[in-house]
Parts: structure tokens; C-alpha cells; sequence
């Protein structure tokens, strides 16, 4: 269930962005140099940049506002953050599937430190009450590497790992923005843990895909050598946790 504001429905799309749908032809645009800033609803309330909604008992801090078309249908997006870097290629170190880390459910972001840890692996959740997740937390404390966990808020927890050994060499090669140096069981191991094969953009950065490298040049008017790396090294601000981006 979402939030219904006359036609109007707010709803979760994840755990990092909230769907605008239903009569958002009613809905007035305040923009500053071209971006939304704000959204009038016709029962007068206005959703705006650093406003907070709760949906479905879980805050949502919103941080970008952005306007998406679908079959000529009008929808909005409440963003709090995009997808880290991190949260591509770190969780992957830890399990090789997904789900064991509620990574499509309370799973919100992953980061290389947080303020109070450094050079290891973050991974942010939205706190549940359910036993499930309860005891979700309590099978990850009991992961090897496991090294903190805490509650930025009483909405969230971190949970905080050190880098496993035999994927040092291959978080070294993520943080230097070497990613067609991880070794090749761990490119098989990002894959499977996104449930994706080598045609998928995380095959075409790992293998350094032709036509990946090709499109850049094109979307990008420039050169890009044979050889390059096809993504953009990390910049670490965005990989380290900043609780301000998520907590009012």
C-alpha cells in the first residue's frame, strides 16, 4: 500500500527511491536552473528536496527529484541516493548470492567506510522489526570478517566487515578503479551474485567489452584507447557513508 494523495500515490520503487504515479498531470513543477526542487500536489501539500516521508513506517530522505516518461505516462522519482559503486562489487566478496543479504529487500547501500572505519566493507540497511530480519542480523555477526555494527538512526543499521583475505589484491584493483584486474573467479562471482552473464554491463566493465568501449566514444566525444578501463574510478566521498544524505 501506498500513500494516496487524491489520485496521487506515493510508493516504494526501493529501498533508496519513491514512485510518483496516478494523476501526476495535476501535479506543479518548482525548479531552479532546470531542476525540480519541489512538487505541488493538488490536496496542497508539496513534496521538496530535504523533506522526509514516511512510507510504510520508513523514512525517506529526499535528496534529487527526477521526472521519467514511460509509454508517454508521467511518473516522478524521490531519490535518496543513488546505487554505490561499492554496493556493485563489494557484497559479492562477502556471499556469493544475494538474497543472503536481503540485497533486493532492506539492502540500501554498500561503502569502503564510514566515518569511524576505513578499507573495509559497509553494508547500510533499513532496520526491520520482522523475526526474519532479526535474525538476519544475528547470522551476520557471526560472519568471519565481521567487525561492527550499529544504528545511525533508529531507521537504520550498518553493519561493518574487514576486507576477506583472498580478496584483498581484487579490492585494491576496485578502489584504483582496476576493474578488469579482478582475478577471474571473482568476475564469475560478481555475475552470480547479480544473477547476470558476461552481456550484462558488469561483464562488459569487468572484460573490457568492445562495444561497451565503442558506445563511450560515441556518448562521450572522445578517445578511449584500446585497453582502457570502460568505468569510472571511484571517487571516495560518494563511497563513504555520510549519515546526513540519509537522516534528516
Amino acid at each position: 500500500m501506498g500513500v494516496k494523495c487524491d489520485k496521487i500515490i506515493i510508493h516504494p520503487k526501493d529501498t533508496l527511491t519513491l514512485l510518483v504515479t496516478g494523476g501526476t498531470g495535476s501535479i506543479i513543477e518548482q525548479t531552479v536552473k532546470g531542476d525540480i526542487v519541489c512538487l505541488d500536489l493538488p490536496d496542497k501539500r508539496s513534496l521538496c528536496l530535504e523533506s522526509v516521508l514516511d512510507i510504510r513506517n520508513m523514512p525517506y530522505k529526499v535528496n534529487r527529484i527526477e521526472k521519467k516518461y514511460t509509454n508517454n505516462v508521467k511518473t516522478y522519482e524521490l531519490i535518496v541516493a543513488n546505487r554505490t559503486k561499492s554496493s556493485k562489487f563489494l557484497p559479492p566478496m562477502l556471499v556469493p548470492n544475494k538474497t543472503l543479504l536481503m540485497y533486493n529487500t532492506q539492502f540500501v547501500n554498500a561503502f569502503i567506510a564510514d566515518g569511524k572505519h576505513s578499507n573495509c566493507i559497509c553494508m547500510l540497511y533499513r532496520f526491520s522489526g520482522d523475526p526474519l530480519f532479526l535474525k538476519f542480523e544475528q547470522a551476520l555477526k557471526q560472519f568471519r570478517n565481521f567487525l561492527d555494527a550499529y544504528d545511525p538512526s533508529p531507521y537504520f543499521v550498518m553493519f561493518v566487515f574487514s576486507v576477506p583475505e583472498q580478496h584483498k589484491q581484487n579490492y585494491e584493483a576496485f578502489v584504483t578503479g582496476k576493474y578488469s584486474e579482478f582475478d577471474p573467479d571473482f568476475k564469475m562471482q560478481v555475475l552470480d551474485f547479480h544473477g547476470v552473464d558476461i552481456s550484462h554491463q558488469l561483464g562488459h566493465i569487468m572484460f573490457k567489452a568492445e562495444n561497451r568501449r565503442l558506445r563511450m566514444i560515441e556518448e562521450l566525444g572522445i578517445d578511449i584507447p584500446k585497453g582502457s578501463e570502460l568505468y569510472s574510478i571511484i571517487d571516495v566521498e560518494d563511497e563513504t557513508f555520510n549519515p546526513k544524505i540519509y537522516i534528516k
